[in-house]
């Protein structure tokens, strides 16, 4: 007995059994004295590397499940059924993993029942919240086959498979929708992340790099069942997924830059710096690396190539998402955070915690069977899809769509017209070539304001206003002063907050810019900036430099 446990002591199992000891340790200290205990997080960083790492990174790479079991189920291309129980254990792992690390990061995690009862719809994380404990159920039940076929329970399995389609078609939809939904979080910050990484059209980003990673995550995952657990890898299914992925990555990257120049951000990418260094360090690893890869192998891809696109792409991932959640945060306001030890033993003790999991479900599961054919379809051998005619011998009809996975031309072409009008359409402003300044008209004759010569002169509109193309500035950069002329863009703060968010006492009147800056001064409102001087303050900045431009009667005609 001693022998036998003795040799099943390997290095690895007691490296893995100390780590998940230590996290069991901090666990108890974070949920006895709190995050602070534990975390370097605070009112200017509340969230750090769990949430940038354990929560949006985890449930982006579990993205394969969906895209799999839609395939399989919903598109009928049967030759990847071998994948799909792989794919969806993965899923639900990564899932139940997001959920554990958000009940950690929470400060107050007695209270998550709340965003059941408490109807927010206007926020991100309410539908967030819904779609995850949705989706997490639809995998249980996808999931649940397995568990069925191991009992021996094949009526219930036969009754579960009449509602795997619609069930495979809803876990499709809710996962659509959070995954986009976890960038929308990120666009109410336009003023604290940086515009490398910001973007008005951040859910799309998001939704088209999760596609790339669950890909890469089921290529990834495949590798390491072969290596350590012995099953030999379908290097007659991954190479085609790689592909997909490698296509993906580049309708994203078109994607991304296009949306960076219609922005005018794309210049940050090439001034020397950490940012820039940061950005492209991540799509080397996220878009780069794979694509070169898949490439060079566009024939044969051996595994040691599929191991270095699919890592790769894991890797550039997981740092695209924190960049998003931290990096990018850090940027704008530094705030000096960086993760304690405690955080970095955690998120190494929910990875280890997934792959301990997948490892016992495989061994005692009938996840695949030997020689890696899947099990998917039951005792009763695979069954038949709704559609699909069968022969004689009861097996699905083959068709061209079973042997191939190739990407449509017209799928492409959609793709790629996508990524070049969104961010086109996304970026787009109104733009009037002249503006009449006329608040106070009733003092000084209106001022036509030739706002086309003035953008052609500065070169781009963040020269003026608070940089609304995703790139503001600080708002302590011209509010320093409470009673200095500063500008104020009321469509960047009216996109960000409801206007009665600010106009509380105008809620339901006068909402123009004299109805805060008054014409003359206010003693019971010297912190408010007057009408006047909050126009003047702006203009006299570049005409002040000469006094040739600083002519009242440049801009105000002689009544």
């Amino acid at each position: 007995m001693f022998e036998r446990l003795r040799s099943s002591l390997t290095p690895w199992r007691v490296l893995v059994a100390l780590l998940l000891t230590l996290a069991a340790v901090i666990v108890t200290v974070r949920f006895a004295f709190g995050l602070g205990s534990v975390t370097n997080l605070s009112d200017e960083t509340p969230w750090g590397i769990w949430v940038g790492f354990d929560i949006l990174a985890g449930i982006g790479l579990a993205a394969g499940g969906f895209i799999m079991a839609s395939v399989v189920y919903v598109f009928g291309i049967e030759r990847y059924r071998p994948l799909v129980r792989m794919s969806i254990l993965t899923a639900l792992i990564g899932y139940l993993l997001f959920i554990t690390g958000l009940i950690l990061e929470i400060g107050r995690p007695w209270n998550i029942w709340r965003c059941i009862v408490d109807h927010n719809f206007h926020s991100p994380l309410y539908e967030i919240a819904w779609c995850v404990m949705l989706y997490t159920t639809v995998l249980m039940l996808e999931f649940s086959q397995v568990l069925w076929e191991r009992l021996g329970w094949h009526r219930v399995d036969r009754a579960l498979h009449r509602f795997l389609i619609p069930l495979v078609i809803i876990g499709a939809l809710l996962s659509t929708l959070h995954q986009s939904t976890l960038g929308t979080l990120f666009t109410i910050v336009p003023h604290k992340l940086h515009p490398l990484w910001y973007s008005p059209i951040l859910p799309v980003h998001f939704f088209l790099s999760c596609l790339a990673a669950g890909l890469a995550m089921i290529c990834f995952e495949g590798f390491l069942s072969w290596r350590f657990l012995g099953h030999p890898p379908r290097m007659d299914l991954l190479p085609n997924l790689a592909r997909i992925m490698a296509l993906i990555l580049v309708v994203y990257f078109v994607f991304r830059c296009e949306d960076l120049a219609v922005r005018h951000a794309l210049l940050e990418a090439f001034r020397p710096g950490l940012p820039a260094f940061l950005f492209w360090l991540e799509n080397l690893l996220f878009v780069i690396v794979p694509v070169v890869v898949v490439l060079r192998s566009a024939r044969r891809m051996t595994t040691g190539q599929l191991f270095v696109a699919s890592f790769s792409t894991v890797l550039g991932f997981i740092m695209h998402r924190f960049n998003v959640a931290v990096s990018g945060m850090q940027l704008i306001h530094p705030t000096g955070y960086f993760p304690t030890w405690q955080e970095l033993v955690i998120s190494m003790a929910l990875i280890a915690l997934g792959f301990v999991a997948a490892g016992l479900a495989i061994h005692y599961l009938p996840v695949t069977r030997p020689g890696g054919a899947d099990a998917s379809a039951g005792a009763g051998g695979t069954y038949r899809l709704p559609w699909r005619a069968s022969t004689g011998g009861g097996s699905t009809t083959t068709t061209r769509r079973e042997n191939s996975m190739r990407p449509d031309i017209g799928v492409l072409s959609v793709l790629l017209v996508c990524a070049l009008v969104l961010p086109a359409t996304a970026g787009e402003i109104s733009v009037p070539d002249r503006v009449a300044i006329d608040e106070l008209s009733n003092l000084y004759p209106a001022v036509d304001f030739d706002h086309s010569m003035h953008l052609e002169v500065e070169g781009e509109c963040t020269g003026c206003h608070h940089k609304p193309f995703g790139n503001p500035a600080p708002c302590v950069s011209c509010h320093a002063d409470p009673v200095a002329p500063s500008a104020f863009v009321h469509e960047l703060h009216w996109e960000v907050e409801e206007c009665t968010g600010c106009h509380q006492k105008q809620a339901a009147g006068d909402l123009r810019c004299v109805s805060c800056h008054a014409a003359g001064l206010d003693p019971q409102r010297l912190e408010v900036i007057g009408l006047k001087g909050a126009y003047h303050g702006l203009c006299l900045r570049c005409h002040g430099e000469t006094a040739s431009n600083a002519s009242c009667g440049l801009c105000h005609p002689e009544r």
